[in-house]
Order: C-alpha cells, then sequence, then structure tokens
C-alpha cells in the first residue's frame, strides 16, 4: 500500500538571523484526510468574513492564531495521520541556497520515512524555478536512497496538503526559534518522530 507524504520547511538556510531550520512532513495512506482538513479551514475562513479572506494559500507565517490553532487541532482529529520533524540547528552564518543544500536538509526525514514505509510518494514544496535545479534535488536524492523515488517538487499555492505541512513546520519552528509551544502541542499526539540534526553533521546522512 503506498503510504502519500506532503512536505514544506520553515526558517531559512540563508538567514543567519536564524538558529533553526525544520523540516516537516505529513504522511497518511489517505491523503482525502488532509484535503478534509483544508476544506474545514477554508469554509471556517469564508465564514469569518473579508478579514479572514486571503485564502489562495494557507500560510503559518502569515495566519492569525486563531487560524493556525483552527486548522492544527482540526488536523489532530484525523486518524491514520503521521508527522515527522527535523529541526535542524544551523551556524548563524549564510549557507547557500543551492539544490545540494535543499537535498540535504530532506534527506534525513525522507530516511527515516523510508525506513518505515518503502513505498512511500513524497511531494514537497518546490524550492527552485529552474527545472535542472529540482532534477539536481532529485538526483541527489535517489543516489542516497540507492534506488528510485516517487518524489514531486510542486507548487504549495496549488497544493493545500503541502500548505498543511507548512502549518506544522510553522508550528515547529515557533516552539524552538521562539518558545511557543502551544501550536505544535495540538498535535503532539501524532507526532512519530522528531529528531535533531546539526548542520555541520548533516553530511553523515
Amino acid at each position: 500500500m503506498s503510504y502519500f507524504v506532503f512536505g514544506d520547511e520553515s526558517g531559512g538556510l540563508a538567514n543567519p538571523q536564524d538558529r533553526f531550520a525544520v523540516v516537516a512532513a505529513v504522511g497518511t495512506p489517505d491523503p482525502r484526510k488532509l484535503d478534509r482538513v483544508a476544506k474545514y479551514l477554508r469554509t471556517w475562513l469564508l465564514q469569518r468574513g473579508k478579514a479572514h479572506q486571503r485564502i489562495d494559500e494557507l500560510h503559518f507565517y502569515n495566519a492569525r492564531e486563531e487560524t493556525r490553532r483552527k486548522l492544527l487541532a482540526r488536523l489532530a482529529e484525523e486518524t491514520e495521520v503521521e508527522i515527522y520533524l527535523a529541526i535542524l540547528e544551523k551556524p548563524q552564518k549564510i549557507i547557500a541556497n543551492s539544490a545540494e543544500n535543499y537535498a540535504r536538509t530532506l534527506w534525513p526525514i525522507l530516511k527515516e520515512i523510508l525506513a518505515r514505509n518503502p513505498d512511500s510518494v513524497f511531494a514537497f514544496d518546490k524550492r527552485f524555478s529552474k527545472l535542472s535545479e529540482r532534477d539536481q534535488v532529485l538526483r541527489m536524492l535517489e543516489g542516497w536512497a540507492g534506488k528510485a523515488l516517487r518524489f514531486e517538487q510542486v507548487d504549495s499555492q496549488q497544493n493545500p496538503r503541502i500548505q498543511i505541512a507548512d502549518f506544522v513546520a510553522g508550528a515547529a519552528l515557533a516552539k524552538y526559534q521562539r518558545e511557543e509551544d502551544a501550536y505544535l502541542a495540538l498535535v503532539n499526539a501524532q507526532i512519530v518522530q522528531e529528531f535533531w540534526l546539526q548542520w555541520d553533521e548533516i553530511k553523515k546522512w
């Protein structure tokens, strides 16, 4: 049975002010569960009036506190939804926003998910507009995996499932960067794996 994984990150490598970067992945055998969460939140936002209706893309960073809590609480109600988190502690210097570095940030969490679910199908937010850079990301991931991967890099504006992963990543970054743990606590029961990485050690993966 296929296992569907939707991922995003929060906290940029290139920003020297950020101590952490987070990769979050939301996995489920039934992606329609995530569609229900997104549909619920959009309906709720439409009912709230114009101030809440900037909903072309659900995004943790731009969302109001009430919206953040509403989505995460609704996500927590779904069964057979699992959350994986990789917390990357990085030096406070600029790290190049390259295809290689992006692949390195993704690989630890993909490796753990593949160990648990070899038939995983991945969709992550599209970082690069150039096809050559996206191809490089895929080639590197497949090289480390030792096999072809079902791995897409898609525009999060067109994929509410990845937008949900963005909320999870944002909640984790809020906890570790700003010590605001209330958001991540809402989905704590769904976290099946959470691990820390040092940027200088990431090549060991």
